[in-house]
């Protein structure tokens, strides 16, 4: 909170930091500006002062990119590790892009559904940040699993790697993700899992993250091509034993080491 930052003398760091943010976005705003050959909807939408003014889309271009930035990274390398770890659902979701891009790269256009099953279980096995939920203030004292939750308390919480909330809650089982599997759980209590709270990474309703959109056209367009390019496989003789770690992503730490080979070379060529 900012009162925590002001009591840590952190406030006025963040401020700087910040400034030098705005400083950067300025700039690129000017470049999209001047630019001649740039005809592109956001040189439109940020010319047009009656809609937006010079100051908003500055801070909409400055929260966008700050915020798909690290959690987009871990989503990544999260994903790529359970694919290496799984490689029988990495040769399906290969089978499955070049069904539908043809080897080429993802578009906004793009569908696939098992690419969408991926990212689910992804974020349930190994989510980008520790917690799916927050209550704040709790209005008396509860217990919880044998924890003493003060009244007044904030607290995170992640139900994702329960067994009662999770049928075989330690495996990498996209296809739980499917209509048939949905429709199997719906009406008892492992459905909770399929409520859009408890689905979605972004969140839900109107407090949804306003990255959410560039995070997937990224996350996807890398994992997608990545996907088509190589195989990889998680390297158990060089990686040393790692757990997950949260800073300000959850991580794996140390990150394990995952061999790449690319499809058209031989084996012998892997990196």
């Amino acid at each position: 909170s900012r009162k925590d930052m002001l009591k840590f003398g952190a406030w006025n760091s963040f401020v700087e930091s910040w400034k030098n943010v705005e400083a950067e976005v300025e700039a690129l705003l000017d470049r999209c500006l001047a630019d001649p050959d740039n005809t592109g909807f956001f040189k439109a939408f940020v010319s047009n002062d009656k809609d937006i003014s010079r100051f908003q889309a500055m801070s909409m271009v400055a929260i966008l990119a700050a915020a798909a930035a690290d959690t987009t990274s871990a989503t990544i390398m999260n994903t790529l590790l359970n694919l290496s770890r799984n490689p029988e659902v990495q040769q399906r979701l290969r089978e499955e892009l070049r069904a539908e891009l043809g080897g080429k790269d993802w578009q906004a256009s793009s569908r696939s559904s098992y690419l969408n099953w991926v990212l689910y279980e992804t974020q349930r096995v190994t989510p980008t940040l520790m917690f799916s939920h927050t209550r704040n203030d709790i209005e008396e004292d509860v217990v919880v699993e044998g924890f003493r939750i003060p009244k007044g308390s904030s607290v995170l919480y992640t139900h994702h790697n329960l067994a009662r909330a999770v049928d075989r809650p330690d495996e990498f089982i996209p296809e739980r993700w499917s209509d048939e599997e949905k429709a199997k759980r719906k009406g008892t209590p492992l459905g909770f899992l399929d409520h859009p709270v408890s689905r979605e990474p972004f969140g839900f309703g109107p407090r949804k993250c306003v990255g959410s959109r560039v995070a997937l056209l990224e996350i996807k367009s890398l994992i997608s091509r990545v996907v088509q390019d190589y195989e990889f496989h998680f390297d158990a003789e060089t990686s040393a034993p790692y757990e997950m770690v949260s800073v300000v992503t959850n991580m794996p730490r140390p990150f394990p080491h995952i061999r790449f080979t690319p499809i058209t070379a031989s084996p012998s060529s892997a990196s």
